[in-house]
């Protein structure tokens, strides 16, 4: 018969077409470098209907694509051409069932298994391994995301493989090994310069490490990679998002909101403005913003007597109207999928922020019915979205005792809502802003949900970046504050609010190109 070709890892696949297997490995390079050949498995199933790996391609590509519908539908009829067909290639077979657990059952656990189960069997497939730590990400099974980069076979055949090292770091990262992880990414960038995923990486582990002004440094000298090489949009706002972060915390709002107007929406940049992930990333950094301005300067103006702000600064009515530019993008294309859980957390609140109350309520009982028919195993995550949802519209309208009680209960769950640690942060200082606030204005939330506000402020002050955070010292002195400490408070407060300014200073002085 026909000699059968290759994909990139050296594994056979099922076709003899060199056009088509020419266009799966075209896809599987698309995902590994986060590029723009998303229709490339399409393609590939064009030039050579019968390969199991070209249809596989294509569905994937659909999925990516957010239409889960169509992929449903694709992975369906896979799933029933191959009943009883015996010559399957059984790597192909592994893939199928992965996809079918992942989008026609709904659960990313199981998916992230079979794909890990492809590993044991063929460990230099980084396509299989980008899929695994991705669903394991979705499940929230965060230990998972690490220990299938460290299976035995996995890391021995990837010490000099590209993308490897970055995906390696994300799951360090995220599982708190922020040393680790930097090491692990600047491997990645190494083996890759342009490996936009390693940049990632690196902006992960200085952000974690309180590396403020260095971190936006250094990603910023690998920015013209993501402007000179086809880069999905997601990747690229997200890394320019990640450059807003570290603005952001190192209280140059300014600088923060001009990256946010020519990069992180739809500026100079790449940004699809109906892609999902492009407006949940922009919500993100709306509502970060929005939550600096709002609060801790107003706070920090009223209590501490802290200064004016500057000219180039966004007003609250800057980011309101912002807001309502990527809601309207977002009601006109994803409002009802549903298909991303931090969007649904952002979205209630911005809706809420911008007087929108009706949208906010109908997001809230459409996820009320989703996650009643959520399989058992996923409950946990339903009720991680639905609390979520309902304590941003709760800090949205300043019911502050009602955040409170809502995101306490599901504070320990964030990372069932296919996010990172870092963007779920948001929902952490909602909850903290509101805790503060919430005695200040004399109101007193139950008692173990204030202890879980004054815990939080405290692990938090213990981190290796807080001393590098000038809103962290700023918060705490806020909650002392509000909790009406005298003797010892007021001499802390004062220490804490010195120690905050001292940081700014420093940090406003910090020549950063953007």
């Amino acid at each position: 018969g026909d000699i059968m070709l290759q994909d990139q890892f050296g594994y056979t696949l099922d076709t003899s077409n060199e056009a088509a297997a020419s266009a799966y490995r075209n896809y599987i390079d698309c995902v590994l470098t986060y590029g723009t050949e998303w229709h490339a498995g399409e393609e590939a199933h064009s030039k050579d209907p019968g390969s199991w790996f070209a249809r596989i391609a294509e569905a994937d590509g659909t999925i990516c694509s957010y239409d889960i519908p169509a992929a449903a539908s694709l992975i369906a009829a896979m799933t029933r051409d191959s009943q009883g067909v015996s010559d399957i290639d059984p790597r192909a077979q592994l893939y199928m069932k992965a996809m079918d657990a992942w989008i026609c059952q709904g659960d990313p656990d199981k998916a992230a298994q079979t794909y890990q189960e492809v590993l044991r069997h063929y460990p230099k497939d980084l396509f299989a391994l980008k899929r695994s730590q991705l669903l394991y990400f979705a499940a929230g099974s965060v230990p998972e995301m690490l220990s299938v980069c460290q299976l035995d076979q996995v890391a021995s055949s990837h010490e000099s493989s590209p993308y490897y090292h970055a995906m390696l770091s994300f799951g360090l990262e995220q599982n708190g090994q922020a040393d680790a992880a930097h090491e692990a990414a600047k491997r990645g960038v190494v083996l890759k310069q342009d490996d936009a995923w390693a940049h990632h990486g690196l902006a992960h582990a200085d952000y974690n490490a309180g590396r403020l002004a260095e971190g936006a440094r250094t990603l910023l000298s690998y920015a013209h990679y993501w402007d000179d090489r086809p880069l999905c949009s997601f990747l690229y706002t997200h890394n320019w998002w990640h450059v807003a972060l570290f603005h952001l915390d190192m209280n140059r709002y300014g600088d923060a909101w001009r990256l946010y107007k020519e990069r992180v929406w739809e500026g100079r940049g790449k940004c699809d403005p109906t892609n999902i992930q492009d407006q949940m990333g922009a919500l993100g950094l709306l509502v970060k913003l929005y939550i600096r301005l709002v609060f801790i300067e107003h706070y920090r103006q009223e209590w501490l007597g802290g200064g004016a702000r500057s000219v180039s600064e966004p007003s609250v009515e800057d980011i309101k109207a912002a807001m309502k530019v990527v809601l309207g993008r977002a009601s006109a294309t994803n409002l009802q999928s549903h298909y991303e859980p931090l969007f649904d957390v952002l979205s209630v609140a911005a809706f809420t922020i911008t007087g929108n109350d009706e949208t906010a309520t109908k997001m809230i009982s459409e996820v009320e019915s989703i996650a009643k028919g959520m399989p058992a195993k996923r409950k946990t995550a339903g009720d991680a979205w639905l609390g979520a949802m309902r304590g941003s519209r709760a800090w949205a309208q300043q019911d502050f005792i009602a955040t409170v009680s809502e995101l306490a209960a599901v504070l320990d769950d964030l990372k069932y809502l296919f996010a990172s640690y870092e963007q779920c942060d948001v929902i952490r200082e909602m909850f903290l802003h509101a805790g503060v606030l919430a005695l200040a204005e004399g109101a007193s939330p139950p008692s173990p949900d204030m202890a879980k506000v004054s815990s939080l402020i405290d692990s938090r002050m213990n981190e290796p970046r807080a001393a590098h955070v000038p809103c962290y010292a700023i918060l705490k002195a806020l909650y002392l504050h509000a909790a009406k400490g005298d003797g010892d408070g007021a001499t802390a407060k004062a220490e804490l609010v010195r120690q905050a300014g001292q940081v700014e200073t420093k940090y406003a002085s910090e020549q950063i190109d953007v």
